[in-house]
């Protein structure tokens, strides 16, 4: 038996949702690349926020449909799969972004004396990667628990 994560339509699914994630975080890091100012980083953590946003919608988006019953577990994987789709996607796009708008920032490490874009390669990819994983996870796990809860009617055990 096929499991449902990996049906073709649920990987276009992944597809979809994470190319859109992705969109919406490289929509918000333009911004900052194109400021060539560290006063800007905010509009990464918009990314962050946007990426969020498409991530969730797609796991509400499955868990109304009425002819699927999947385990919180299904639910979980569901949403790590979109989220580690939408980083790959953010930091390919990231990284032609960057190459194509600073094609010099690569010679500036952190470590390198002066110059305006020292750092910014790590502060991109750690943001597009770790940070979107972060929000990605937590939010997977808050919501497969709760779709479950509401489906199972169960209630949760109060402590006496």
């Amino acid at each position: 038996m096929q499991t449902p994560l990996f049906r073709k339509s649920h990987v276009r699914d992944y597809l979809r949702y994470g190319t859109m994630a992705a969109a919406g975080y490289l929509a918000a890091e333009l911004v900052f690349v194109l400021k060539d100012d560290f006063r800007y980083a905010w509009w990464l953590y918009m990314g962050n926020f946007f990426f969020l946003l498409f991530i969730a919608l797609h796991v509400v988006k499955l868990a109304r449909r009425p002819h699927l019953h999947f385990s919180a577990m299904t639910i979980l994987g569901v949403a790590h799969l979109t989220t580690l789709t939408g980083i790959v996607f953010a930091c390919v796009l990231s990284a032609i972004t960057l190459l194509i708008l600073h094609p010099h920032a690569l010679a500036h490490a952190p470590a390198a004396s002066g110059g305006r874009l020292n750092g910014l390669w790590f502060m991109v990819f750690l943001n597009a990667g770790l940070v979107n994983f972060s929000l990605g996870s937590f939010f997977s796990v808050l919501a497969s628990g709760a779709i479950h809860w509401r489906r199972s009617g169960e209630r949760p055990a109060l402590p006496s």
